[in-house]
């Protein structure tokens, strides 16, 4: 319900800052920026490699494979609380793996 709602939304702002609010724009972008897959499968667009593949949708994406979860999102930003505790509950319980031992990629 909205009572309990608004109420939350004041706690995670006051635990985490905007970091939630700086995911969801992140997220939005590099989910966009990979969808552009669709054109170049449309066109016939072929890669030799993947690194090739991935630099042509992101920059960033090839960037991802190379460093640790953890290491990616400080650089982009977050802070090491909002780190620890969602994005590492997030990659546990999604691929029982640690922030630090998964790439940025996934």
């Amino acid at each position: 319900t909205l009572s309990r709602y608004i109420p939350n939304i004041f706690l995670i702002l006051w635990r985490y800052g905007f970091d939630a609010v700086h995911l969801r724009f992140w997220l939005d972008k590099k989910l966009s920026n990979f969808a552009r897959i669709y054109d170049y499968q449309e066109n016939g667009q072929t890669f030799n490699t993947v690194e090739e593949f991935l630099q042509m949708l992101d920059q960033d994406f090839y960037t991802a494979t190379r460093v640790s979860f953890r290491k990616y999102l400080f650089e982009k930003g977050f802070h090491k609380k909002f780190i620890n505790e969602i994005a590492q509950m997030a990659t546990l319980v999604n691929y029982d793996q640690s922030v630090d031992a998964i790439n940025a990629f996934p």
